[in-house]
């Protein structure tokens, strides 16, 4: 006998109870915010959504920007999650983050945007693929290998390359790594985050650094 799914249904006037309910939580909090500062004491909570991989950035910028913030006068509980660069906009856009470290490819109008640091790319294979035993692959090798697209960059953006095969979409560093050691495909990496595979001789920098 088929099971019934089960889950919870909402009709119309229900989801605008529970719109409603979202907003006025969401008041509420600001509120909270407000009335606890006036103290000179900063309290609440802080919602931050990080691309992954952060952590092997040289010197650990965001470790250490969380190092002088938390040695300030303040009362406040972190709330750190690993998302996409998408799901960090609509995090914002919804009010359910505070606060996003990533690389935006497109800048939405409703959102402020800061720059914070640089950050060198560079493409790479692995020792499976054919062009890591190539001395020195070229321009047109490289470009007509099958690639690995980020979900939230545009083809063009994967500038100064122009790849002919998009072969997989990715929207976190840990997927395109996964997806380059399986020897099928290319893509960019950061280069501090790849080290650990190019020293033990599982990837190798192809070049088209940006």
């Amino acid at each position: 006998m088929p099971a019934r799914p089960f889950g919870v249904y909402a009709h119309p006037k229900g989801e605008r109870i529970l719109i409603a309910c979202r907003t006025l939580f969401s008041a509420a909090r600001d509120f909270t915010r407000v009335s606890q500062s006036l103290n000179g004491l900063l309290t609440g909570d802080l919602q931050i959504g990080l691309v992954d991989n952060l952590a092997s950035l040289p010197g650990s910028p965001f470790s250490q920007a969380l190092k002088q913030f938390l040695q300030r006068r303040q009362d406040v509980q972190l709330h750190c999650r690993i998302c996409s660069p998408g799901e960090i906009e609509q995090g914002l856009l919804n009010r359910q983050l505070d606060l996003g470290i990533g690389y935006f490819g497109q800048q939405l109008a409703a959102l402020a945007y800061r720059p914070w640091l640089a950050e060198t790319q560079a493409v790479y294979c692995s020792s499976d693929h054919p062009l890591f035993t190539q001395p020195n692959p070229g321009r047109e090798h490289i470009e007509n290998a099958r690639w690995i697209q980020r979900g939230y960059l545009l083809a063009q953006q994967l500038c100064p390359l122009a790849p002919t095969d998009l072969g997989a979409v990715a929207f976190h560093m840990e997927s395109v790594v996964h997806l380059i050691l399986s020897g099928e495909y290319i893509g960019y990496l950061p280069t501090h985050y790849a080290a650990r595979w190019v020293e033990r001789g599982e990837l190798r920098q192809l070049g088209g650094r940006r």
